[in-house]
């Protein structure tokens, strides 16, 4: 059996929430959504929580998870999947290049371990070397999106298809950090999940919610009782 390890990257110094990772998210912190989501979809040999904040790595301790004491990769400018290969570099883990690694953003709360399996099983049957969660955007039509321009002139992003029917377009997702996973080896040589070859993990909106701001918090609150 393929060994899977769960990264949960979650740095301290949020500037639009302050300890965003330890606000009080539906009576937990943050953060104890994905961990608790990691611990009950039951598949994953490991779940490391890096972090620079001790509040994170004591809540870790306490739902006896891996804590990683993480002081690499943690300003606005390091990307998420910069921490995890960091993590797993310094984790003295003996990692097969077959070694599944999910990467599951702590301010997703509204993803669920049905959608963690949910995403294996995608990865499995597609026969992915690496996908990325996003949603099919339902809110409008992202078709019709346009740009700005001074002085209040507008360019339209798809200038192509204004003219066809909103029900003759193929869909558009959004990208969502909810779930992503990628093997080991592809992870390594790619320095990155996304790239060449990398699938779509499809889930719902509500799973795919990313909270970064103090908005999308009270929204995103408000919504937990359709999933909790």
């Amino acid at each position: 059996m393929v060994d899977k390890i769960c990264v949960i990257p979650a740095r301290l110094g949020s500037k639009r929430i302050v300890k965003k990772n330890t606000r009080i998210f539906f009576g937990k912190p943050l953060i104890w959504w994905t961990i608790n989501a990691a611990i009950k979809s039951n598949i994953f040999s490991d779940i490391i929580v890096s972090s620079d904040d001790e509040d994170v790595l004591n809540l870790a301790d306490r739902l006896n998870v891996t804590r990683f004491s993480r002081m690499n990769f943690i300003d606005e400018f390091a990307t998420s999947s910069e921490a995890t290969i960091y993590t797993l570099s310094k984790s003295n883990k003996e990692i097969q290049d077959d070694t599944l690694i999910f990467q599951l953003l702590p301010t997703c709360p509204l993803r669920t371990s049905v959608d963690i399996k949910k995403s294996f099983e995608i990865f499995s049957q597609d026969k992915l070397i690496s996908g990325i969660s996003g949603y099919e955007m339902c809110f409008g039509n992202p078709h019709w999106l346009l740009q700005k321009q001074k002085p209040n002139n507008i360019n339209f992003s798809f200038p192509n298809i204004q003219e066809l029917r909103s029900q003759d377009l193929e869909p558009l997702y959004m990208l969502s950090g909810a779930i992503w996973i990628s093997k080991y080896k592809y992870l390594i040589e790619n320095q990155a999940f996304k790239g060449d070859n990398t699938g779509l993990l499809n889930l719902s909106w509500l799973s795919c919610l990313d909270i970064d701001t103090e908005e999308e918090l009270i929204i995103t609150e408000k919504l937990a009782d359709l999933v909790y």
